[in-house]
């Protein structure tokens, strides 16, 4: 474990410039030398200046979601920012030359650390001394997000111990600092977060309060296990505390890294009543509609098209279906980059990745509005309708007004015989005479009549097969996937 005393070499806000210039002018200036500052470029993210050969060479350091994990290379995810320094003074691996010396400064931030010491907020929060908490935050007190040994803040170790009132106080004064989401969901070195522990002490109270107030997110998951607060009440046969995560909307089929569901969890461990309950909960209807986000077939590049246009916001989205993949896809902006992921099938459920199994694509992306980003890069925010389709035409039959054909802008002459409407103006008992000329064909009807014939004298046409004839108001409707040309 890295000491204290192997710390001070966090320089802040420093420029890159004034980093250069640290390093260059250091009496050492052997290689090796190293600073770590802040990234100027990327909130959350830090950057590792290290000399070599007497050049400077910096390395953006990557934050992975909200919590202390980072890496250099995207391959090695660290868990605290000095357990990889502490990893490349080891080793050079993907650096050109191992760390050696630091520029001693300060310490990392709280919230970049996976160890720390304990200090006294940690201790009146363990035991429960609610005066001496309160005092210390009523003061501003500046580790709220400091960790102890076992990288566990005091918000940890309240929700482990049921401490409501201590952990109501930190959860204020959070949302005073700006940094609830980062206490509340803040992993340990075991890789839990306070929830977990709430969940596997049975406090549901505790776990009320966390999301309800705190906005814990439900679907974090232990790296190592891949469980979520979920399947530790569940595994534990803690019943009120699964009922009260269900009621806040938490997914009932989150998946371990085994593989398992909260039921599969509670009835391999004996609590057959629990399985049951799981088993037999009704799910609240998704509040997106499909209308919202769902373009049917739509390729890649046209997908990329529609969110370029949305101006590319993040968490801009819209869910197709792909001719390639033969599935679903969700496509989504973040950063200015696009990313597609394939929403699978396993059953009659959708997922994405390691996500939970969901009943529908609304549940799916309903899920990843409220708990994402859950493997995302963002929550989904802004959906992006599909245009609209165009208006069926009702194929009225072609109407000859003015003398004009419908094939044709040229007048018709006229016949000199009475028009069919004069006629019609006399009434008679008499029948009319039949007509010498045979009846015309159906495939007539859409042929100008010739030129001895006026457009108010063509015969109606005749009784038609039912088999061949369709009323006018019977439109033809297209099924939502197909592309009208």
């Amino acid at each position: 474990m890295t000491t204290d005393d192997n710390l001070y070499w966090y320089h802040g806000r420093t420029s890159r410039e004034a980093a250069e210039e640290l390093l260059l002018s250091d009496e050492k200036r052997q290689n090796g030398l190293f600073l770590v500052r802040e990234s100027s470029t990327a909130a959350g993210n830090y950057v590792l200046s290290v000399l070599y050969k007497g050049e400077v060479v910096h390395y953006q350091i990557v934050r992975h979601g909200e919590d202390a994990f980072f890496s250099i290379d995207e391959t090695t995810i660290t868990h605290g920012l000095e357990t990889l320094i502490d990893m490349y003074q080891r080793s050079a691996d993907c650096l050109v030359t191992k760390l050696t010396v630091p520029i001693k400064k300060d310490p990392p931030p709280h919230d970049s650390r996976r160890h720390g010491r304990t200090n006294l907020l940690h201790r009146a929060t363990k035991e429960g001394n609610y005066t001496v908490a309160s005092e210390l935050l009523k003061c501003g007190y500046r580790s709220l997000e400091a960790k102890n040994e076992e990288g566990q803040t005091a918000v940890h170790l309240a929700c482990r111990l049921g401490i409501n009132n201590i952990l109501e106080k930190l959860i204020n004064s959070g949302i005073t600092t700006n940094c609830l989401e980062k206490l509340v969901n803040c992993r340990d070195t075991d890789g839990y977060t306070p929830l977990h522990y709430a969940c596997q002490s049975n406090l549901p109270n505790t776990v009320c309060l966390l999301i309800t107030k705190g906005k814990a997110n439900v679907q974090i998951r232990n790296p190592s296990t891949g469980c979520v607060p979920l399947h530790e009440a569940a595994s534990r046969g803690h019943k009120e505390v699964v009922q009260a995560l269900l009621s806040m909307k938490a997914p009932l089929l989150p998946r371990t890294a085994a593989n398992q569901t909260p039921y599969d969890l509670a009835l391999q461990n004996g609590f057959e009543s629990l399985a049951q309950l799981l088993s037999s909960h009704k799910l609240p209807e998704p509040t997106t509609n499909k209308s919202e986000w769902y373009h049917g077939t739509l390729d890649r590049n046209e997908a990329t098209s529609v969110l370029k246009t949305a101006g590319k916001q993040d968490g801009a989205f819209l869910v197709r279906y792909s001719d390639q993949k033969k599935g679903y896809v969700l496509t989504m902006c973040y950063s200015q980059h696009i990313y597609n992921f394939q929403i699978q099938m396993m059953g009659e459920c959708y997922f994405i990745d390691d996500g939970p199994l969901l009943e529908s694509l609304e549940a799916l992306v309903e899920h990843y509005t409220i708990w994402g980003p859950d493997g995302l890069p963002t929550n989904l925010r802004w959906p992006q309708p599909p245009r609209p389709a165009p208006p069926v035409p009702s194929n009225p039959r072609p109407s000859l007004r003015n003398g004009l054909s419908p094939v044709s802008t040229l007048p018709l002459k006229q016949r000199r015989s009475r028009s069919l409407q004069n006629t019609s103006s006399h009434t008679s008992t008499l029948p009319l005479p039949e007509r010498n000329k045979p009846r015309p064909k159906l495939s007539q009807w859409s042929i100008a009549p010739s030129q001895s014939e006026s457009a108010d004298d063509i015969p109606l046409p005749p009784t038609l097969p039912p088999a061949k004839y369709i009323p006018p108001h019977q439109e033809f409707i297209p099924n939502e996937n197909l592309i009208l040309e």
